[in-house]
């Protein structure tokens, strides 16, 4: 079950504009453990893999106001699935590309920052 299902920690930080009239972007981390059933093979001597990634987690949201403002801080969740492939280059080194969804919540005094966005991710794996 070992080589076709992994488990691990996924970690994505990344900019988004809440207010459209303003400049600024606003980063958001998420933290999430993940599932990932995946079925490997070799590409020439090089190993590799498809992937159905299962990722469900705590995010921080920092709202920076562009009207000088203060800014805030909105802790909250986030839950996705993204197909993916993997090549690994080295014994312990390599990339890899995914494109699915992702859900991302950060709860705010004022109300919550909710996004339901396409992703494609590009990294590496160690």
């Amino acid at each position: 079950m070992a080589r076709y299902v992994t488990l691990g920690p996924l970690f994505s930080g990344y900019a988004v504009r809440a207010d459209f009239s303003g400049l600024d972007r606003n980063p958001v981390i998420d933290i999430s453990p993940f599932v990932k059933g995946r079925y490997p093979f070799k590409v020439g001597k090089k190993k590799a893999e498809i992937y159905g990634l299962f990722q469900i987690g705590f995010t921080m949201v920092f709202l920076r106001s562009s009207t000088g403002a203060t800014d805030q801080f909105g802790p909250g969740w986030n839950v996705g699935l993204t197909p993916g492939f993997q090549i690994l280059l080295g014994r312990h080194f390599g990339l890899v590309t995914e494109l699915g969804w992702l859900r991302t919540q950060g709860n705010f005094d004022g109300g919550n920052l909710i996004l339901n966005q396409g992703v494609w991710r590009i990294g590496f794996a160690f």
